[in-house]
């Protein structure tokens, strides 16, 4: 599939999270890698969303993957040490840079380009909302200017959920998917139920079929263009 290179995300028509078809493994057209730091240690606990008892993620983590907390992201221009530890980190830095007042909750339409470090993942914090209709999909395809290969993503309550490849919540594929999810519903098959007014992550991870820990792009950062589609808010 072609992709933007305009750095808006154009909207996918169709997604199969397990679409095993992966693009080329050549390096950023950019030649310039995401800036990251990373946190080493496994994250033992996820946010309880409501601030009280926190979700047990001991497990969870891959071990030798670590997490990116900041990247290169490109919206509609090249942000630079963008904050990857937040969904909203994204769009706060959207807006700072071009004057735009794009919405940094989650769900917000626009589309976007992230690296992610090779042998690294990223965990993307949202907040979901009160709206207990609100319905969408997370697409994910190949970006011109960032090498594609088999990545896993998940939406989970805790930091770096690789643990399982299938169900609504969690995928594996190449350059084309998406993820389904709703808040309170629970209505739609196949759909990644979540709770409202509660904290999830976004996982994104570039490991090998069969095994997450090995990295499958070759190049030193991999990556492809997000995008949502929403209905019911």
């Amino acid at each position: 599939m072609s992709s933007s290179t305009s750095g808006e995300a154009p909207t996918s028509s169709s997604g199969d999270a397990s679409d095993a078809s992966a693009s080329g493994t050549s390096t950023s057209s950019s030649g310039e890698a995401p800036t990251s730091s990373s946190d080493a240690s496994d994250a033992s606990s996820g946010d309880s969303g409501d601030g009280s008892v926190p979700v047990d993620c001991s497990g969870v983590t891959i071990a030798g993957v670590v997490r990116q907390t900041v990247a290169q992201v490109r919206t509609n221009a090249y942000l630079a040490n963008v904050d990857v530890t937040r969904y909203a980190g994204i769009w706060e830095a959207h807006n700072a840079q071009t004057g735009d007042d794009r919405s940094t909750k989650w769900g917000a339409l626009a589309g976007f380009a992230l690296g992610v470090y090779r042998g690294q993942y990223v965990a993307l914090a949202f907040e979901t909302t009160a709206d207990q209709a609100q319905i969408g999909q997370l697409f994910r395809e190949a970006d011109a200017a960032l090498a594609s290969a088999w990545s896993y993503w998940s939406i989970s309550r805790c930091p770096g959920d690789f643990t399982a490849t299938t169900g609504p919540c969690h995928a594996a594929g190449g350059a084309v998917g998406s993820l389904g999810w709703e808040i309170g519903s629970n209505t739609v098959p196949n759909y990644c139920h979540l709770e409202p007014n509660t904290t999830y992550y976004v996982n994104i991870l570039f490991g090998t079929s069969g095994d997450p820990a090995e990295p499958s792009c070759s190049a030193d950062v991999c990556g492809h263009v997000y995008q949502q589609t929403v209905s019911g808010n």
